[in-house]
């Protein structure tokens, strides 16, 4: 992508359903004691660049790397393998940015960590 800004963005349903169902499943697990409360929870979103047009239309859940206690980061065994999974499925698609849902409501540096880990292989990727 070129240093222009996005003239539109257009995000399908389905991702965002995908991101409602992910956040409501994770805080009904740490609700009922299952597991602790993540500070966010992320995810990939696929779909199409053209010049100034983002369109968003699938997303997947990203697992974080729980080894890692220093800096946030992606497991990206996870991240590989299901993007070339989804790419068999829609070739036309591809890795166009991530979101980020935060307790906190605001940029954390754990999210600025997994931003720059994103962008070392996805430079133009974008956070939602």
């Amino acid at each position: 992508m070129s240093s222009q800004m996005l003239s539109t963005a257009v995000v399908h349903p389905l991702v965002l359903l995908n991101i409602s169902e992910h956040t409501t499943r994770t805080l009904a697990q740490v609700k009922r004691g299952k597991i602790t409360a993540p500070q966010y929870m992320c995810g990939a979103v696929l779909g199409r660049q053209v010049e100034t047009k983002f369109e968003a239309f699938l997303s997947f859940e990203l697992k974080l790397n729980e080894a890692s206690t220093e800096r946030a980061e992606f497991d990206l065994e996870h991240f590989t393998v299901r993007l070339e999974q989804l790419k068999i499925i829609f070739p036309s698609y591809d890795f166009i940015g991530w979101y980020a849902v935060s307790t906190s409501r605001k940029l954390t540096p754990g999210i600025a960590q997994l931003h720059e880990q994103i962008i070392a292989s996805h430079a133009s990727a974008i956070l939602m």
